[in-house]
């Protein structure tokens, strides 16, 4: 990695590491804290889960050059972690002073229910309760949460090989949500490893892969997948029209094909299904598993 971009990576990551302090310490006492959670469906999920006075908050941290749709702030980012997180929880985007023109809340589709800045230590403090201005696409979201989950488990069963839908099934026979939304968005195929088939997204990973770019492959797969299925390309309507379409019933989430090899390099912190886990979770099916096994696990 050339000194310039290294001494870049460092200081990101420098300052989401003392904003995260700072976010911490406007907290209430009686919060229960937990930074950097670990949810099994999301590879990219919040920086901090906040409990308080039995309310939910995920907050994520917007620092630097962060802006609302780029890299870490994509829509695909919040609508996965409202779908994975309980129903009723909040979304917080908190923003420190060099990420002050974030986005305005009526810029970020409906889908964060707050914006607020971090300020400086001593502050007042930031709201961990239901949010008095709810955002507008939370009941939408919540709404499609059984026809996601319905498909999630589909693509996820214990002690089943997951399989997509085929020929004459009904899940086939109908159209899906990735058509529909395809012509507002840019083809993929151009993308390494990542194509674009008539019946959704198509991810195959070479094993001689780092693990690091394979996990970077993925994670742009996820963000592909969940764009294309939700219309987030256009955010402002396509969430909207991807939802009215699911539950009014002639489309359906598409199935997406997954041929990444497993990887089970032995590592004390790293769950080698987790990568597995999340592209299910955002519509990937795991076409090939390693030799030792021919089921998924829970």
């Amino acid at each position: 990695m050339p000194d310039v971009i290294f001494r870049q990576y460092v200081g990101a990551v420098s300052g989401r590491r003392d904003a995260l302090r700072q976010l911490q310490s406007r907290l209430p006492n009686s919060a229960q804290q937990v930074p950097h959670p670990d949810h099994p469906f999301l590879l990219d999920g919040p920086d901090l889960l906040a409990l308080h006075q039995g309310h939910l908050t995920a907050y994520f941290l917007a620092t630097g050059k962060d802006r609302w749709g780029v890299g870490r702030h994509h829509p695909a980012r919040y609508l996965l972690s409202r779908l994975a997180l309980p129903a009723g929880t909040s979304l917080a985007v908190v923003v420190d002073h060099q990420a002050a023109h974030f986005a305005p809340i009526e810029g970020t589709a409906g889908l964060i229910d707050h914006i607020d800045p971090l300020g400086q230590r001593g502050a007042n403090q930031l709201p961990s309760g239901p949010s008095a201005e709810r955002a507008v696409s939370a009941d939408l979201v919540e709404g499609l949460r059984p026809a996601h989950y319905s498909r999630f488990s589909q693509g996820w069963t214990p002690g089943i090989k997951a399989k997509a839908p085929l020929k004459g099934d009904n899940r086939a026979s109908r159209r899906t949500t990735a058509e529909l939304n395809s012509r507002d968005r840019k083809p993929v195929r151009s993308k390494p490893f990542l194509s674009q088939s008539s019946l959704g997204l198509v991810l195959d990973l070479p094993s001689e892969l780092s693990r690091a770019t394979w996990l970077r492959h993925i994670e742009t797969a996820i963000r592909d997948a969940t764009e294309l299925d939700y219309g987030l390309e256009k955010p402002e309507e396509g969430l909207e029209r991807s939802a009215e379409a699911i539950l009014d019933g002639p489309f359906r989430l598409a199935f997406h094909r997954n041929f990444a090899s497993l990887r089970t390099e032995p590592s004390r912190t790293f769950d080698p299904y987790k990568p597995f886990r999340a592209a299910a979770f955002a519509g990937f099916f795991p076409e090939l598993l390693n030799e030792e096994t021919d089921a998924l696990p829970s």
